[in-house]
Order: C-alpha cells, then sequence, then structure tokens
C-alpha cells in the first residue's frame, strides 16, 4: 500500500473512531441525565459565597434576607456588541441559561425556553448566554443557529467569559433562576425539561 493511501485510510479511520467516542459519549450523557437528572447548581458550591445580604437590624423581611444570596453581577454583550451588565435586568425575575451550539444538551432544550419566552417575555427576563470562546463556539455561529432555528429570545454573549467565571461554570447547559429583587432562587447543571422550567417560572412570578 502506498503512502498516500495509508495516509488516507489512516485519517478515515481516526474520523470513524471519533465518531464512534462522540456517539457514545452522546447516548451514554443523555442516559444518564434521564437517570439522575440534571444536578442542583448551588452559588455556595461554586465559590460565590460573599453574595449574601447584610444583615439588617430588624424585621421579619430583614431576617429572611439574611438567609438569601445575591446573585453576582457580570457582563455580557448583546448582538450589537454592546456592554450589558446583569443588574441592569434586575426588577422582573431573571433566567440565565448557559449554552453553546456544540453542546447537544443545549440543543435540545431550546425550544422549550423559545417557548417560555414567547409566554412569559413580558414578564421575565431571559438572559440566553452563549459561552463565546471565538474558536470552538463564535458569535456568528450563535446567530446562525438561533436564526436557522427561528428563535425569538434575544441571546447575549459571553465574550470575556465574565459570566461563566463568576458563576463557575463547569458544566452545560446550566440554568440559573433568580427573583425580581436580584436574589439567587434556584438552578441546575445540566438540561432541564418544560416541566421544571415552567415550574420554577410560577414560582417566580407567585
Amino acid at each position: 500500500m502506498g503512502s498516500g493511501k495509508k495516509t488516507l485510510f489512516k485519517t478515515i479511520f481516526a474520523i470513524v473512531i471519533f465518531g464512534v467516542f462522540i456517539t457514545t459519549a452522546y447516548f451514554a450523557y443523555g442516559f444518564l441525565s434521564e437517570r439522575f437528572g440534571p444536578k442542583p447548581f448551588s452559588l455556595q458550591q461554586n465559590g460565590e459565597t460573599n453574595h449574601k445580604t447584610s444583615p439588617a437590624p430588624s424585621g421579619a423581611e430583614d431576617i429572611e434576607d439574611e438567609d438569601r444570596m445575591k446573585a453576582p453581577d457580570f457582563y455580557v454583550y448583546n448582538d450589537k456588541g454592546e456592554k450589558v451588565d446583569f443588574s441592569d435586568f434586575i426588577g422582573k425575575p431573571v433566567i440565565i441559561n448557559f449554552w453553546t451550539t456544540w453542546c447537544p444538551y443545549c440543543v435540545d432544550e431550546m425550544a422549550d425556553f423559545n417557548e417560555a419566552y414567547m409566554k412569559y417575555k413580558d414578564d421575565v427576563h431571559f438572559l440566553m448566554v452563549n459561552q463565546t470562546d471565538g474558536v470552538r463556539e463564535t458569535k456568528k455561529a450563535a446567530e446562525d443557529f438561533v436564526e436557522k432555528e427561528g428563535f425569538k429570545f434575544p441571546i447575549y454573549f459571553d465574550l470575556d467569559f465574565s459570566a461563566s467565571y463568576v458563576y463557575g461554570i463547569q458544566y452545560l447547559p446550566t440554568t440559573v433562576f433568580v427573583d425580581s429583587e436580584g436574589f439567587f432562587h434556584t438552578g441546575y447543571a445540566g438540561p432541564i425539561n418544560k416541566s421544571t422550567l415552567e415550574k420554577h417560572i410560577n414560582e417566580l412570578l407567585n
């Protein structure tokens, strides 16, 4: 066999092996996700332990606030390249979803998020935060994906990984629910289903 054919054979073999690896990983992750579900996400577990509100002198509401944790601020960029601060969205409940186009489980839950956005967009802010590293994930790839799928929610780009770093994101997708006062409500590392999304939106609105 000539050297050219050997090289071609090795290349094809490598591609096949890689394909098998990706397929196996995909179904293994899906099996584990269905069996065990997404992991609870906690700001304390991710090192954000210094965002609790300061103790107040008196009052039932003040005591309750002491046990709640402020969601840390961060910045991302909108589709126009403008810097946007998370704190600008406080006043309504906020759902932060960390995602990429190369993450199959991020892609799988997008339709549910879009449906929820269309239903609750007047009452809830949806921050669909794309982890844009400029190599594996680009702004254009994210925009093209959203346009192709016909999703209406706005997307934001974590170009400097400000949001990902502050929240200690280790898994994709990760979804964080924040109440209208900016306090952390709950979160999940891993894909969530439509009923879970609806459940926590209703908790935030009631």
